[in-house]
C-alpha cells in the first residue's frame, strides 16, 4: 500500500519494508459536520478531579476506541475548549485504557483521592453526573464494546475512510442562520475529522505500527475488490444445481434400449 499524505504518521515506516503500488491511501485529514444519526458516538466520561478531560472516539477499520486525553486546563474558563481547537491534541496527554487511568491518578492524585478511586462508592462527581471511581471508568470504556461499533460501522462505509476521530467540543461551521431583523449567526455542530494522524492520540498503545498498517491495508483493499454479493436461488433451481433436480437425482437416465425392455 502506498500513503499519500502531507504528514507523516507512526505506522508509516511499515512502508520501508516493500508496498503495492496499485493500493493507494489518500490520507487526506479533512473534517466535516458528524450527521446526526451518529450523534451518540461520543459518550462522557467520569474525569478525575483537579484534571479537565475530553473524549476522542478513534473509528479503526470498524472498530471503536475510546481516547480520553487529561490536562491542567490553562484557560481563564474552565469549560472552554477553545484551547484545543487551536493545536494539535498532545500524545502525552492521551490513554487509551483503564491501566492508563490507574497510573494517571497514581501517579498525580493524593493518597486520599487514589483510595477514593478504587472505593466501590457511589458518590458522583458533581459537574460529569458519574461516578468518579474506577467502577465508572470502568464503565465508561465497557460501552465500547462490539456491540456499540455495530450502530457506526456505515460511518466508514459511507465516508469512505477507513480513520475517523470523534471529539468532545469539536465543532465545525454548518452555515448561516439569518434573522428577520437583519441579523445573521454561524452555526457550529460536532464535526469529525477523516484520516486523521493517530500519533497525535497515542494509538501506538492501542495498534503497533506494523498491525495499523497491515489493518488499513486490506481495509482498502476489501473496499476496492468487495465480496460479491451471494446469488439468491430458489429451492427448485438449488436442487437442480447440485444433482436433485429430476426423478433420476444423481443416477443416469435410461437410454432408448433400457426403455424398450
Amino acid at each position: 500500500m502506498r500513503i499519500v499524505s502531507k504528514q507523516k504518521d507512526y505506522y508509516d515506516g511499515v512502508m520501508q519494508h516493500g508496498i503495492d503500488l496499485d493500493l493507494v491511501y489518500v490520507r487526506d485529514n479533512r473534517e466535516e459536520v458528524l450527521d446526526e444519526k451518529y450523534s451518540g458516538i461520543v459518550g462522557s466520561c467520569p474525569g478525575i478531579v483537579g484534571f479537565w478531560s475530553q473524549v476522542h472516539v478513534i473509528g479503526f477499520c470498524g472498530t471503536l476506541y475510546p481516547v480520553v486525553q487529561l490536562w491542567k486546563n490553562p484557560t481563564a474558563n474552565p469549560h472552554s475548549y477553545q484551547y484545543h481547537e487551536n493545536r494539535d491534541p498532545d500524545p502525552k496527554e492521551m490513554y487509551t485504557d483503564l491501566d492508563h487511568i490507574d497510573r494517571f491518578v497514581e501517579a498525580n492524585l493524593s493518597e486520599e483521592r487514589v483510595e477514593k478511586y478504587y472505593a466501590h462508592s457511589t458518590e458522583k462527581y458533581s459537574f460529569w453526573r458519574h461516578l468518579a471511581n474506577r467502577q465508572g471508568w470502568e464503565k465508561f470504556y465497557e460501552s465500547y464494546n462490539e456491540k456499540s461499533t455495530k450502530h457506526y460501522q456505515s460511518l466508514f462505509d459511507e465516508a469512505k475512510a477507513p480513520v475517523f476521530v470523534v471529539s468532545s467540543g469539536h465543532r465545525v461551521f454548518a452555515g448561516v442562520k439569518k434573522y428577520d431583523n437583519g441579523w445573521s449567526q454561524n452555526i457550529m455542530k460536532q464535526g469529525v475529522r477523516f484520516n486523521p494522524f493517530l500519533k497525535n492520540y497515542a494509538f501506538a498503545k492501542v495498534k503497533d505500527p506494523y498491525t495499523a498498517f497491515q489493518e488499513i491495508r486490506m481495509w482498502i483493499s476489501n473496499q476496492a475488490s468487495p465480496e460479491r454479493k451471494m446469488i439468491e436461488m430458489s429451492n427448485e433451481d438449488t436442487a437442480a444445481r447440485l444433482g436433485h433436480g429430476d426423478k433420476y437425482s444423481f443416477r443416469k437416465a435410461p437410454t432408448k434400449k433400457r426403455k424398450g425392455k
